[in-house]
């Protein structure tokens, strides 16, 4: 628990909530779920290459929830430089399920070239599968800016 206390207030960290509608597969209500994003960013106000990312998804288990007990199929992250080209994209294969405190983690290595490169932004997106063949995946994103 320190570390994770120490790696939050020393890297960025990032809260954000999601949200949506009960009535169709969509994240579930900002009671319920959080989102965290931990990176080690440059002196100089960015992110070098070789950085390892970590995000986590945090829900708080609710039955009628459209991601309770539901694996993700993949995470994926994307480092942007400050003009919006992509530096670096790399994907997590799942399934990454829930943990029994409600926590589901993905963490990665992200290189690029030029190393000299500074990442000024970075998005985190978490997919869910399909619960009905005519449903759409279920996408959990949000974009770090830095």
């Amino acid at each position: 628990m320190r570390l994770i206390a120490r790696v939050v207030t020393t890297l960025g960290t990032v809260l954000a909530v999601a949200c949506g509608s009960a009535d169709r597969l969509t994240a579930p209500p900002p009671s319920e779920l959080s989102f965290a994003a931990s990176f080690n960013p440059d002196t100089t106000g960015g992110m070098r290459p070789s950085t390892t990312v970590t995000a986590w998804l945090f829900l708080q288990p609710q039955p009628e929830s459209a991601v309770a007990g539901t694996p993700a199929e993949k995470a994926e992250f994307t480092v942007w430089d400050g003009a919006g080209r992509e530096l670096a994209q790399a994907s997590v294969p799942g399934p990454l399920p829930f943990e029994p405190d409600g926590r589901m983690t993905a963490r990665q290595v992200l290189d690029w070239k030029p190393a000299d490169a500074l990442g000024r932004a970075m998005t985190v997106r978490f997919t869910f599968g399909r619960t009905a063949p005519e449903a759409s995946p279920l996408i959990i994103e949000r974009t770090i800016t830095f």
